[in-house]
């Protein structure tokens, strides 16, 4: 493969699955890309586009020059339609619809959308981003078009959860899957696309392991100002002391209903606090994520057995999956922080 020939970060498996499709020129004619959101699954489906109506193509890589690959990247193409729950909002507007979901109507457009002959390439590209979010009689309005497609069609289903795929769909596609991508290859690919790399190193620490996310901070400051802030509410919450740590526990559990997702990321950042200690107690400093807080991690880590820190990691997973199940989230945060280690203390220098 290239030396990323086709601009995308991580996933390079998946992408050379594509890219061997385009270099042959002979793609099926529906494809399923599924993985967690901000992986750039609609980024890669556009990219696969680019590839085949590109004028120059270079062993299967986009020229990114010709008049084809501007207009891809201009979002112009005339071979690409795009379907999403943004533009079904936007078009049903003038109704004052609030759908959370894809409906029938927006199928049969996609169906509607199949049978136009490309006006410039050899192919026709339908991509449908949110394809999770298709109720069943919208996908099984779209069954007859996968199942019996013209010839030029490609249609590319972009969807962060497989399993809202119904099975019949998903046996007629090929399933392209995405993962996280570590965050020294996201600060690597920022910092090629020119971003200084304080603030490359930032995004892709606070990315999670996406690429998109990261892409949107490195231009936005507030996403990572807001990131940190999260990051510094966890080193606070796992440094206090137990009586405040359940104070905040139960803070935090009655802010879970108004202000759910800031709640669930400080709860995900203690994870990664805990993960972080874990890695420098067994050796593995270099590869810590959040090394802004050092100090504090190495001080859990020299304190706190293996067992001990793997345990607080356990708990923190065992809260997230109990507010999902709808566990009281009083008692899934109670349980969590009494499962954590006592917070060692600071040694003061001898004048």
């Amino acid at each position: 493969m290239s030396e990323n020939g086709w601009r995308f970060c991580g996933n390079r498996r998946s992408v050379e699955r594509l890219r061997s499709a385009a270099r042959r020129r002979s793609p099926r004619h529906a494809f399923l890309l599924t993985g967690v959101p901000s992986l750039g699954k609609r980024a890669l489906a556009l990219r696969f586009a680019q590839a085949l109506l590109c004028e120059q193509p270079i062993d299967g890589d986009p020229c990114f020059e010709c008049e084809s690959c501007r207009r891809v990247l201009r979002g112009s193409h005339p071979d690409i339609s795009i379907f999403s729950l943004e533009q079904q909002q936007a078009l049903a507007g003038e109704r004052g619809s609030k759908a959370t979901t894809l409906t029938i109507e927006t199928a049969r457009s996609i169906s509607a959308q199949a049978p136009l002959r490309p006006m410039n390439g050899n192919w026709r590209f339908v991509i449908v981003d949110d394809a999770e979010l298709l109720l069943p009689d919208a996908q099984e309005a779209l069954l007859k078009t996968i199942e019996e497609p013209p010839p030029f069609l490609v249609l590319l289903l972009v969807s962060a959860d497989l399993e809202a795929i119904l099975p019949t769909i998903r046996s007629r596609c090929e399933t392209i899957e995405l993962g996280v991508v570590s965050i020294p290859e996201i600060e690597a690919f920022l910092q090629k696309t020119g971003v200084d790399p304080e603030t490359a190193e930032a995004a892709a620490v606070f990315s999670n392991g996406a690429p998109g996310w990261a892409i949107r901070a490195a231009n936005d400051p507030l996403l990572i100002e807001e990131s940190a802030s999260i990051v510094e509410q966890a080193v606070t919450w796992i440094e206090s002391s137990t009586f405040d740590r359940v104070a905040t526990a139960f803070a935090l559990s009655d802010a879970l209903s108004k202000q759910r997702a800031e709640t669930i990321a400080v709860i995900e950042a203690t994870a990664g606090l805990w993960r972080d200690a874990m890695l420098v107690r067994s050796g593995n400093s270099d590869r810590i994520v959040f090394r802004a807080h050092a100090d504090m991690i190495e001080r859990f880590a020299g304190s706190c057995e293996l067992s001990e820190l793997l345990t607080a990691l356990s708990s923190v997973w065992a809260c997230l999956d109990d507010i999902r199940a709808n566990v009281r989230p009083r008692l899934a945060l109670e349980a969590m922080v009494l499962s954590w280690p006592n917070t060692p203390v600071r040694h003061s220098a001898v004048a």
